[in-house]
């Protein structure tokens, strides 16, 4: 029992690695692009990121927040059906902006035709920022 209580709490860690490495990638990218005057809202580079980023803020935070708070929570605090919830409805629109902030052409094995290849390495960092957060 205690292995199994174990492995979902280094699960638990690493999505919120993943969640917290999303946040912290969405603020090296804001930096680096804004440096080099690169339009982080344009219609290539729609701001869907800053949606999943407001996303994984709202799941990293709280439970942050409540570790630092509480040692060692009861089992039945941790997984109650309003967070369980909160959680799902979280996690389904993150994937939706996910799949929605997708381009396509920015990659070579998935542009429709050799025309509509365009490298696109704003929109391909900015494509991981929600990707990452939406795995964690």
């Amino acid at each position: 029992m205690k292995s199994a209580s174990r492995i979902g709490e280094a699960v638990g860690w690493v999505g919120m690695g993943l969640i917290g490495g999303g946040m912290l990638l969405a603020l090296v990218d804001t930096v680096r692009f804004s440096a080099e005057g690169e339009d982080l809202t344009s219609a290539h580079n729609a701001p869907w990121w800053q949606v999943t980023v407001l996303l994984g803020a709202l799941v990293f935070f709280p439970v942050v927040w409540r570790d630092l708070r509480e040692s060692d929570p009861v089992p039945a605090e941790r997984h109650g059906r309003i967070r369980a919830v909160f959680l799902l409805v979280v996690s389904a629109l993150s994937v939706c902006v996910t799949v929605i902030s997708f381009s396509p052409d920015t990659f070579t094995a998935l542009a429709r035709t050799p025309g509509d290849y365009g490298p696109n390495p704003v929109g391909a960092s900015l494509w991981v920022v929600p990707l990452t957060i939406t795995l964690g």
